[in-house]
C-alpha cells in the first residue's frame, strides 16, 4: 500500500494506492468466470483473452444472498482434517449432506469443510500444486463429478482440490469453466464448524459480496454465514 499526501493551506489528506493479489493460498477470494479456462476458452465457450471475458464486473454486479448447506466431512475424519492419502470423494460428500439433514435445492450455495485450520494449526502447509510433489489434501475428482450433478450456485471451502489422487488435479476449478461455478477459496470454517455441530439441519443464510470491477479475475471477500 502507498500513501499520498496532499497539502491544501492548512489541510492535510492522505490517499491511498492498494494492491491485492486476489488469488493464491493466503487470501479469502471468489474467482471470477474468466479465472479458470481450458485452451484458453472461458465458461459458455467464449474465447476473449481473460480481461475481456466473462469478469467479476459480471458476477459481482449483485451480492451473493442465498442458503447454505454446511457439509463438514472434517469431522469424519480421526485427526480433524482431511488428509493428503484420503482426499474428498462423492461418498464422504453424501454422508456430510445426510448429516447436515437437507437436501440441495436450486440456488444453495455449499459450504464445505475438510479442517485445512486445524490442519495448518498442527504445523501442516497448504500449498500450491506446483509446490505439492507429494501431493496435497482436498477434494478428489468424485468429489468435483458430485458437485457437478448436484449444481450448487457456489461452493465456499478452506481446502482446494486435491493432487495426487486419481483423476484431474484441479478438478472442481475445472467447473468453473464446465458450469459456471462460483468458488470462494481459502475460507476460514473452523469456528463454523463447531456452531454447526449443535446445529440441525446444518443449513444459514450465506452472504458474498466481491467488487464488481471490470476484467479482474477474482476478489478478495469476507464471506458471512448468518445461522
Amino acid at each position: 500500500m502507498d500513501n499520498r499526501v496532499h497539502q491544501n493551506g492548512p489541510f492535510t489528506s492522505v490517499f491511498d494506492d492498494l494492491v491485492i493479489a486476489c488469488h493464491g493460498l493466503e487470501i479469502t477470494h471468489a474467482d471470477a468466470l474468466n479465472h479458470f479456462g481450458i485452451q484458453n476458452t472461458w465458461y459458455r465457450g467464449a474465447s476473449e483473452v481473460a480481461a475481456e471475458g466473462p469478469s467479476m464486473l459480471e458476477l459481482g454486479a449483485v451480492p451473493v444472498v442465498t442458503r447454505a448447506i454446511f457439509l463438514d466431512v472434517a469431522e469424519s475424519r480421526p485427526v480433524g482434517w482431511v488428509a493428503t492419502e484420503q482426499p474428498v470423494t462423492a461418498d464422504d460428500l453424501d454422508a456430510a449432506l445426510a448429516r447436515a439433514g437437507c437436501p440441495i435445492l436450486p440456488g444453495d450455495a455449499l459450504v464445505i469443510h475438510m479442517g485445512r485450520d486445524r490442519f495448518e494449526a498442527d504445523g501442516g502447509r497448504y500449498q500450491s500444486v506446483a509446490d505439492s510433489p507429494q501431493g496435497r489434501p482436498g477434494i478428489a475428482e468424485s468429489g468435483a463429478r458430485w458437485i457437478c450433478d448436484h449444481r450448487p450456485s457456489l461452493v465456499a471451502w478452506d481446502m482446494l482440490d486435491a493432487h495426487g489422487a486419481p483423476g484431474l488435479s484441479l478438478s472442481v476449478h475445472v467447473l468453473t469453466w464446465a458450469i459456471g461455478l462460483m468458488l470462494v477459496d481459502n475460507c476460514s470454517l473452523d469456528a463454523a464448524s463447531r456452531a454447526f455441530s449443535a446445529k440441525y439441519p446444518r443449513t444459514c443464510m450465506a452472504v458474498v459480496a466481491p467488487l464488481p470491477i471490470a476484467g479482474t479475475t477474482g476478489s478478495a471477500v469476507n464471506p458471512i454465514l448468518v445461522l
